[in-house]
């Protein structure tokens, strides 16, 4: 009876969780990258530009969205107060300007440096102000203008995950990621595009 090598079984395992180990750190490293949230041990890791206040205020959003009447008036999802606003509270019938607002600061020469998704119901079209996107989503934004009658689409789609943590030091963490939708519906197209956490803009082409 041959002896087993059990230094060779133990050579390829090592080799296994090593590289366990480097997909796990390149897998963090682009979910961070994407503006997802991470808490873990009650420590939030987040995007370093994020207002953590504002966000937590916001409950772990990182737009909110503002609406402007046509009177001039403002109504805010989140109001200073405390006061939390939902889609069926804005009087559509006299919507000027609906936009995602962000809760961080991009490294632009803007001096307000957020990123903002709007759209203005004077010219029907959807505009970004410090977000990023490709010249594709941009041609695409100029090209779809919201036909009158269509129906206005501003929502978030949202993604949670809880990972157990395999040893006793803590107790596992939870990820949070966030996507904002806004655009419209006719009787014969959708049009939407997509928000993610960290600014990116594009269109979308999924089923909520």
């Amino acid at each position: 009876m041959e002896n087993h090598d059990y230094g060779k079984d133990l050579g390829a395992l090592i080799q296994v969780r090593e590289k366990a180990a480097h997909d796990l750190r390149q897998a963090e490293k682009a979910i961070a990258n994407l503006g997802a949230k991470v808490f873990m041990d009650g420590n939030l890791h987040a995007l370093p530009n994020l207002d953590v206040q504002k966000y937590i205020d916001c409950q772990n959003q990182e737009f909110a969205w503002e609406a402007t009447m046509e009177d001039g008036s403002f109504l805010m999802q989140f109001e200073k107060d405390g006061t939390q606003h939902h889609f069926g509270d804005i009087d559509q019938a006299n919507l000027c300007f609906l936009a995602w607002i962000s809760n961080f600061e991009q490294e632009t020469s803007n001096k307000d440096r957020r990123v903002i998704v709007s759209l203005d119901f004077h010219n029907r079209h959807i505009s970004v102000l410090n977000g990023r996107l490709d010249q594709e989503t941009r041609a695409a934004l100029d090209a779809n203008p919201m036909p009158l009658g269509a129906k206005l689409i501003l929502k978030m789609v949202k993604r949670q995950s809880f990972a157990p943590s395999y040893t006793e030091a803590n107790l596992g963490h939870t990820t949070l990621f966030n996507r904002y939708l806004l655009g419209w519906e006719s009787a014969d197209k959708k049009f939407l595009v997509c928000v993610e956490p960290n600014g990116l803009v594009h269109l979308w082409h999924h089923q909520e």
